[in-house]
């Protein structure tokens, strides 16, 4: 099979890479959260300091700066809206805590474990990523020379490529895995 994951997803798929890489046809890392770099950092020493993480808003007002954070041109986002999903993120906000947590007390894990990946990657990254910055490309084009079949750059893109570059990502996925069955 072929295995997609996106930011905290894209760690997970390359983990599973790493793993069990007989399972696995290729993987296609967005993003993929798991390689030291100063924004990781940042946001690491803000949420030991104050318990406060920019990506678990707790205000309708955070959830609007959370959402313009993961894209490179801002979106109005209806205040209500903000509201609505709120009340649903509350509800499972002692789960995402515990993931930011974890995410943060094993932010290198996935960099530990590149050298493990035997199975063809695609890497797709925003270049205005304000989340997880694009300097990881490079730490993981180091550790996969052999196995990063394909690399897309998307410049005027933040951290939600899929969302941003709907067209653009599909497109190349496509592309990428119609060229194992041709």
């Amino acid at each position: 099979m072929h295995l997609l994951g996106i930011s905290m997803g894209g760690r997970i798929a390359g983990m599973y890479a790493a793993t069990y890489p007989k399972d696995l046809t290729s993987v296609i890392l967005v993003c993929p959260h798991g390689i030291k770099n100063k924004l990781q950092t940042m946001f690491a020493e803000q949420f030991k300091q104050t318990k406060k993480f920019a990506l678990l808003p707790d205000t309708a007002d955070e959830y609007i700066n959370m959402i313009n954070m993961a894209v490179h041109k801002p979106i109005k986002v209806p205040h209500l809206m903000a509201e609505g999903s709120m009340q649903i993120r509350n509800s499972k906000l002692p789960i995402y805590t515990r993931v930011a947590e974890n995410m943060l007390d094993y932010d290198d894990m996935f960099e530990r474990n590149l050298e493990n990946i035997t199975t063809p990657v695609f890497l797709i990254w925003g270049n205005e990523d304000k989340i997880i910055d694009v300097s990881c490309v490079d730490v993981i084009k180091s550790k996969l020379p052999n196995t990063l079949k394909k690399e897309l750059l998307l410049s005027e893109c933040g951290h939600v490529v899929l969302l941003e570059m709907p067209h653009k990502s599909a497109n190349e996925i496509v592309e990428y895995l119609q060229s194992f069955y041709m």
